[in-house]
């Protein structure tokens, strides 16, 4: 035994030595070995309290475990002690360069980030003087930032699209999103279910502390049969510790899911981002910049609180049931009442998230009317003042906006009514249960026997149940809004792109061209190009023939019954004449011309036909022409923004397109001219 206590403490001596020839290695401590160092220190409190209770302080067990207990909270100060004051050391790779790109929550080892100290610096600092943009810059963690869960999420949604279409199905983004983001989401659901144990087991605590308390204090209970002080003692320290853990684990809840609801929106709106850009000119009509500025900031959003609602709506049915199961061992068949209750706000919970949830789509259709407006209210100003039409249009958008602030009330009403029944819930069901134990609830349907201890603690149990209660509603909500964002999203990703193939682009060879060789730029032969595709044209053409087929069966509904009623009460006056209905209409109006019968008048004609143009390099070259004429339609078929439908495109080089609207950053000519590209002097002069 001797030995091994030896040997014991020999590793350890030189477990801390190696310990300390990390510290310039490592950026931060071990997580795993911090938790394997508290881990030991509790086993050897454990058994070191075993030994003073079994007499065995006077062996050599009983000094090794002590000394064993003394290693183990020098290796676990040792591990966790910051290590911001090692100067790392650089290896050949440069790895102190990234060590200095690291921030502060990547620096933190375990307990810092249990307890949030590695913000006390920007606190202290906000405490002294406002923060500026410097003491907030590069504060956010490296798995945090845009870069990473876009380009994550960005890679296996475009594998994700070829897979299911190669088998002939529609792409799902919210499968996806699970199975990226899922893996993190496990950890959080069991931390926050770890957070329900802890909590719940409070309650536990209380009963048995209470009880320690009945029968310390009561004047019935013998000298010998009152419970040793120490048992006391170590109740309490475990009521601390179960509450200071629960604290503990709730701060680590809310910021994983607060986090990965941040990776995961900042991942969509990269996607959306991206989609935007290369949208094709029949998608950019059904979607306009206001329902795209919609997707980025309330969809996205609905989705990274979904992410929240989750693991609390797993951890709310677990906590519903543990709660139920301690009430039925206490009261017996008792605590069905309470079922009942809970069965009979079901109706009410799902009637007030149906009306959170129509008023919630309600509003954002007019909040998707009111920033359409408004968007092209803002881009066309000029005119809007020149006609001074700004009467009229502030009449429609705060007409939008009444009818969101209509539904915003519907909603603050609808949560009124479940704050209120949610708050007033757990004394309902405790007056009920107790009404019902009173009377029924002893052996054989006797009464029942109520206590202190029984009535804290059952209380405790009531107001505990009534948190996943109210919490049930809004978060079957946040899951449904969930859903319907996913949908929107979905839509706006798989709308038709530009064809980056219309187009066809090569390298800028014209210094190594000879004198005979053709040095042209950019060359169009035979071009066609329009606005939309073939299939919106044919989806507008099947539109159009239904409408004039429901026009065309109106108007002889309407003939009919006028026919019907002149054949009852005939004038005697008039002579019976046929009534024009819309078909006569228009078989009238075109007998004069027959090529206008086989005519296809449903369908548009390419917007710029037969084009054929070239331009040399080097050139100034001007296209003049009236409004309207094509101009503008012109430059973006070079661009590769017009459904090219025949002839040939070809670009030497790299193209860039100014458009006739200007556009500037709110800043100094400079900000403009570098559009956030690093500073050179030489280049900037050259350019102004």
């Amino acid at each position: 035994m001797p030995f091994g206590a030896a040997s014991l403490l020999a590793s350890w001596v030189l477990a801390l030595g190696l310990n300390h020839l990390e510290l310039g290695y490592k950026f931060r401590s071990s997580t795993y070995m911090s938790i394997f160092y508290a881990v030991n220190i509790v086993a050897s409190l454990i058994h070191i309290r075993t030994l003073h209770d079994t007499g065995s302080t006077e062996k050599g067990q009983f000094a090794s475990f002590c000394v064993f207990f003394g290693a183990a909270i020098v290796a676990f100060v040792v591990e966790t002690w910051p290590r911001k004051q090692h100067e790392q050391k650089q290896d050949n790779k440069g790895n102190k360069e990234e060590k200095e790109r690291l921030t502060p929550h990547d620096r933190a080892n375990l307990c810092s980030r249990l307890c949030f100290y590695y913000m006390q610096d920007m606190f202290s600092t906000g405490f002294r003087r406002p923060l500026l943009d410097g003491d907030i810059a590069d504060q956010m963690p490296l798995h945090l930032r845009t870069q990473h869960s876009f380009t994550l999420l960005s890679t296996m949604w475009e594998e994700h699209k070829k897979k299911r279409r190669a088998k002939g199905r529609t792409p799902n983004l919210r499968l996806l999103s699970l199975r990226v983001f899922g893996p993190k989401l496990v950890p959080v659901t069991l931390i926050s279910l770890l957070q329900s144990v802890l909590e719940y087991s409070q309650v536990l605590l209380l009963g048995v502390l209470l009880d320690y308390i009945t029968k310390s204090t009561s004047e019935t209970t013998e000298e010998g049969a009152r419970p040793p002080i120490e048992y006391g003692i170590i109740l309490a320290v475990a009521l601390f510790l179960s509450t200071f853990l629960a604290t503990l684990a709730c701060g680590q809840f809310f910021q994983g899911s607060y986090e990965l609801g941040i990776e995961l929106r900042t991942a969509l709106i990269g996607l959306i981002y991206q989609k935007s850009l290369v949208l094709s000119p029949g998608a950019r009509q059904r979607s306009t910049v206001g329902e795209i500025s919609n997707h980025m900031s309330v969809d996205t959003e609905r989705i990274g609180f979904a992410v929240t609602a989750f693991p609390m709506s797993v951890s709310s049915i677990f906590e519903i049931v543990l709660a139920l199961y301690l009430l039925y061992s206490r009261l017996g068949p008792s605590a069905m009442t309470s079922v009942g209750v809970i069965i009979m706000i079901i109706p009410m919970q799902g009637l007030m998230a149906k009306v959170v949830n129509k008023a919630k789509d309600r509003k954002l259709t007019a909040m998707d009317n009111r920033v359409r407006i408004l968007t092209e209210v803002l881009s066309a100003i000029k005119t809007v003042k020149m006609y001074s039409w700004e009467n009229a249009f502030r009449k429609r958008v705060a007409r939008f906006r009444a009818t969101e602030i209509k539904y915003l009330r519907h909603m603050g009403v609808a949560y009124a009514f479940m704050c209120i029944m949610f708050s007033s819930l757990p004394l309902v069901m405790s007056l009920l249960t107790f009404v019902i134990y009173s009377y029924f609830g002893g052996p054989n349907g006797t009464r029942g026997t109520i206590s202190a201890q029984m009535i804290f603690v059952t209380v405790t149990l009531f107001a505990r149940l009534a948190q996943p209660l109210g919490r049930i509603s809004g978060m079957t909500s946040s899951l449904i809004a969930m859903n319907v964002a996913y949908k929107r999203i979905q839509g706006l990703l798989l709308e038709e792109e530009l064809d980056q193939d219309q187009i066809e682009y090569s390298d800028n060879d014209f210094g190594g061209s000879t004198e005979g060789e053709s040095k042209t730029a950019l060359e169009i032969r035979d071009g066609v190009f329009a606005w939309t595709n073939m299939h919106d044209e044919q989806l507008r053409k099947e539109k159009s023939e239904k409408d004039s087929e429901k026009k065309n069966n109106a108007a002889k509904d309407t003939t009919a019954t006028e026919s019907s009623s002149s054949s009852k009460e005939p004038s005697p006056t008039s002579t019976p004449q046929e009534t024009p209905t819309v078909n006569s209409i228009i078989t009238t109006s075109s007998t004069d011309d027959p090529s206008l019968l086989t005519q296809d008048t449903t369908e548009p004609l390419p917007t710029l036909t037969n084009i054929n143009l070239s331009v040399p390099h080097g050139s100034l070259t001007a296209v003049v022409g009236r409004v309207g004429q094509g101009k503008s339609s012109l430059l973006s078929a070079l661009i590769g923004e017009m459904y090219k439908r025949d002839g040939q495109v070809t670009v030497k080089g790299s193209v860039a397109y100014v458009s006739q609207v200007a556009w500037i950053l709110n800043g100094t000519l400079r900000d403009n001219i570098l559009f956030g590209s690093p500073f050179h002097q030489s280049e900037y002069d050259r350019i102004v």
